[in-house]
This record gives structure tokens, C-alpha cells and sequence, in this order.
């Protein structure tokens, strides 16, 4: 038993085939405590009655990755119920459900409608200015050029 006393999660793991669900019951046959996820809820109870069946610790969870919170969460009730934890199996997927053109059109939009990071410098000093700065997007000239000012 390699892994006794280890816990584990692995994200994905509803479904009853596949790789996710061997590494979960490889992970719980070599005696490690382990917690599975997925967004699937049904699924993930399932599996985890399945491998506690067998004699091992299993924490079945229903977890959204693509949520922080819900993230957050199931770390939070794994480290309740083992204690701490020792392997991520970071195994879920993300699927998409439009086209190609759909998708590129999206982050399209959401390009040009999400804000830019602001980002600031320190601008030359004149003999009127004590001190400045400047805020704005980010410019790859903008940073070098208020040096280069300032050293001359």
C-alpha cells in the first residue's frame, strides 16, 4: 500500500469510465483516502459509494471548477474530513458547446468590452513638476521612454 495514509482528489471523476475514475480507484487500492469531484452530482455520488464499498475512504463531492468558490469549498471539506491533502489530480474538464465561430466571436467581444489593466510609471520631472505619475494601458513604449528622459 504506497499511498496509505495519503488523501487525495480527483477533479472529474463522475463517470464510471475513463482515466479520472481509474486514478481514483488505483489511488483508493493502494490505500489512499480519497476524494472525488464533478459537477455532476449524481455521478460523483455514485463513484464514491462504489470505491468506499470497497473498504476505503471516499469523499464524493459536487464541484463546479469554473467556480472559485465552489473550488474553495470542496478543498475546504477535504481538508475537514482527512485532515490534509497530498495529491491533486486536476482532471476535470471544461467542455465547450459552440462552434468554433461562436467561441471566437465571444472572446472577441469579450476582448474589447473587459478593461484594461491599469498599469503606472514614473513620468520625467520639469521645472515645474515636483513629481508624477501616470495611469493608463499599457504601452511597451511608454515605461522605457520615461527612463530613458530621466537618465538624460
Amino acid at each position: 500500500m504506497k499511498l496509505k495514509d495519503k488523501a487525495a482528489i480527483i477533479t472529474g471523476a463522475a463517470a464510471p469510465q475513463g482515466l479520472r475514475n481509474a486514478f481514483a480507484v488505483a489511488f483508493a487500492n493502494e490505500g489512499a483516502k480519497v476524494a472525488i469531484c464533478d459537477i455532476n452530482e449524481e455521478g460523483v455520488k455514485a463513484r464514491a459509494a462504489e470505491i468506499a464499498g470497497k473498504g476505503t475512504p471516499c469523499l464524493g463531492l459536487q464541484c463546479d471548477v469554473s467556480s472559485i468558490k465552489s473550488v474553495q469549498q470542496m478543498f475546504a471539506e477535504v481538508v475537514k474530513k482527512f485532515g490534509t491533502l497530498h495529491i491533486l489530480v486536476n482532471n476535470a474538464a471544461l467542455v465547450q458547446t459552440r462552434t468554433v465561430e461562436e467561441e471566437r466571436r465571444k472572446r472577441f467581444y469579450e476582448y474589447l468590452t473587459t478593461p484594461m489593466p491599469r498599469q503606472s510609471w514614473d513620468l520625467p520631472r520639469t521645472s515645474s513638476m515636483k513629481s508624477g505619475t501616470a495611469s493608463g494601458p499599457s504601452t511597451s513604449m511608454a515605461p522605457s521612454t520615461a527612463r530613458a528622459r530621466r537618465s538624460s
